[in-house]
């Protein structure tokens, strides 16, 4: 690409980074394909959508979002790797299923799937070279833990950049502001679609959940909205255009019930008393059969 910001590559490496001092990390991370600048990473005890949203709120934070997003065809992206989309469908409104792929499409980023492992070559020569020189500086600096690995790497890509990045052919930057203001923790995130309950609650992972504010209004019960799950944590409802937080709603009073099936109550029962003919009655004008 000729512009800083167009496509951005994106992609895991599992590798013995710490050496047998720590356990086997995967660092995850994306590079301009411009210019050769790593833009964001994160250490990983595995490749995962959280990796991945990681790198791109850090690229948001430092630069702003990228036009295109390049990668493997890996099923976090899109489920179906035979089934990848072109960038005509994407731009059609055809929708991924996956958290990450989600995130892509609120902030239009189009997704373009690599074919090989050579197709991404600069992401590729990035991992042989963090390999290398970022290896020595995690052994050096004693590193044996994940939380340390990751705090090593800002001042790692600080020096990379530094030594490694060049100059775009067009010095025009492509990269683009967040939409409507938003944060890059509001952005790339996990979202679940729930239905509000009649009593204003809705649940996620089993929790009842309520809106910090109180309930929803009435005219919401029984629609769908979007939690918002960010990396920290917190959770959120966007309503009428605001993030409103939300909380774990109030345990129910808990309601006594018998165990068993409670018996049906027995009908009284009907007493019949036999009805004796009057003495004038015509039943006794014939002798009865035994007596002829």
């Amino acid at each position: 690409m000729t512009q800083a910001g167009l496509l951005l590559q994106v992609d895991g490496s599992q590798h013995d980074w710490l050496e047998g001092r720590g356990p086997r990390l995967t660092l995850v991370g994306g590079i301009d394909d411009a210019t050769g600048r790593v833009t964001g990473a994160v250490f990983r005890e595995q490749e995962d959508t959280v990796g991945y949203l990681e790198t791109l709120i850090q690229t948001a934070h430092r630069h702003g979002l990228p036009l295109g997003l390049y990668s493997d065809r890996h099923g976090i992206f899109w489920k179906g790797r035979t089934t990848v989309p072109t960038l005509a469908e994407q731009f059609a409104g055809k929708g991924s299923t996956t958290q990450l792929g989600q995130a892509l499409e609120a902030a239009a980023i189009a997704w373009v799937a690599a074919r090989s492992p050579e197709a991404k070559g600069r992401v590729e020569r990035l991992w042989g070279t963090a390999q290398d020189r970022l290896r020595v500086e995690l052994r050096l600096a004693g590193a044996s833990t994940l939380e340390e690995a990751n705090a090593l790497l800002p001042t790692w890509m600080e020096r990379h950049n530094a030594r490694f990045a060049i100059a775009p052919a067009d010095p025009a930057p492509a990269w683009r502001s967040l939409p409507g203001g938003l944060e890059p923790e509001e952005l790339f995130c996990f979202r679940h679609q729930r239905r509000v309950a009649r009593d204003g609650t809705f649940t996620l992972a089993g929790e009842s959940l309520m809106l910090a504010q109180g309930r929803v209004e009435p005219h919401r019960l029984g629609r769908r909205l979007v939690i918002s799950e960010r990396l920290d944590g917190s959770r959120w409802v966007e309503l009428d255009g605001t993030f409103q937080p939300v909380v774990s709603a109030p345990e129910r009073p808990a309601t006594l019930r018998k165990r068993g099936r409670v018996p049906e109550p027995t009908p009284a029962k009907v007493v019949r008393v036999p009805h004796k003919p009057a003495a004038d009655h015509p039943w006794r004008r014939y002798p009865a059969v035994g007596n002829r």
